[in-house]
């Protein structure tokens, strides 16, 4: 597999239709979608490889959400450099959730799981109990992971 050539930018307003298209294809979470809160993976003939977004919520918590890589251009260093791009831009405490397979990969970036909701932002902890009430109807052995990275947990 050769190197791929690579830009990390902010998204435009004219990027907006390909947005959609990846959070539709590849099934996230379409609620609260600004393109000013993405950046943008851009190969080297200004084909879109990939996108992340900083999403803030209303208590002042910061989400490292809508985190998608092209299929073919996973495994090449792509979403590491996304991540600690947007690490930087958060600066501390950025919060994510994932399927607890995931946990492994996000840890490589110093997110911890945290597992006492009362250490979560009111946010995540109402996604994971949501969570939590869906899988003891559904049944299922992957758990929702609340991760945080940066200084502290946050309190409310």
């Amino acid at each position: 597999m050769h190197e791929v050539e690579f830009i990390i930018r902010p998204a435009r307003e004219s990027d907006q239709a390909i947005l959609r298209q990846i959070i539709n294809k590849a099934r996230l979470n379409p609620l609260g979608i600004s393109w000013r809160a993405f950046d943008i993976v851009e190969g080297a003939r200004g084909q879109v490889l990939g996108c992340g977004q900083i999403k803030h919520h209303r208590e002042g918590s910061k989400e490292l959400a809508s985190l998608y890589i092209a299929p073919e251009f996973r495994g090449q260093g792509i979403a590491a450099a996304l991540i600690r791009q947007l690490q930087s831009k958060a600066r501390s405490d950025l919060w994510l959730t994932c399927r607890s397979d995931l946990i492994p990969f996000y840890e490589r970036f110093e997110f911890t799981e945290v597992t006492d909701p009362t250490q979560m932002p009111r946010y995540f902890r109402r996604v994971w109990q949501l969570f939590r009430l869906f899988k003891r109807l559904v049944g299922g052995g992957e758990h929702l992971a609340v991760m945080h990275w940066g200084e502290k947990a946050m309190n409310e």
